[in-house]
């Protein structure tokens, strides 16, 4: 299972994965509102992947980024409580779906997009790549930007 998250530069017309944090960190030098009055304003994309099970992948339906990681944790959060668990991306009508496959497996869909996962192996997956982007967030904003996205993610260890 594997989980990426692009950084979409609407001037540039460019997605950067997080793992080029200098790269980023350099273009959002020049910009200004980028991290104003405590918000931070990025869009971006997060691509889920799991083989011949499926991927989530759509360039085109980037969002405000900070957002979709909560919205993608919130929709997985209630999945694992009340077996199932839905939200819309927070700017476009885009609906995420977390719902059971099977007793082991999970089955996301986002916009007629779908992905099967083993639930534990995508709880994990979830969770380190939902640290690596707080750990991106701090980065990029020099520890600068307070979230509380990395305690939120504390929640899902129970399931896993």
């Amino acid at each position: 299972m594997k989980i990426k998250t692009f950084i979409y530069f609407r001037e540039e017309d460019k997605f950067i994965n997080i793992k080029k944090k200098e790269e980023i960190k350099e273009i959002i030098a020049i910009k200004k509102d980028v991290f104003e009055d405590g918000l931070f304003n990025l869009d971006g994309v997060i691509v889920f992947e799991n083989g011949v099970h499926g991927k989530i992948e759509d360039f085109e339906a980037y969002d405000d980024i900070d957002s979709l990681w909560y919205f993608y944790k919130n929709a997985l959060e209630n999945f694992l409580e009340n077996g199932e668990g839905e939200i819309y991306f927070p700017n476009t009508p885009i609906e995420i779906k977390f719902e059971k496959k099977n007793k082991s497996n999970l089955l996301l869909s986002v916009d007629e997009q779908l992905l099967v996962s083993d639930t534990k192996e995508f709880i994990e997956s979830f969770y380190e790549k939902g640290n690596e982007f707080a750990d991106f967030l701090d980065y990029i904003s020099d520890y600068t930007y307070k979230s509380d996205f990395r305690k939120d993610l504390e929640k899902l260890k129970k399931y896993r």
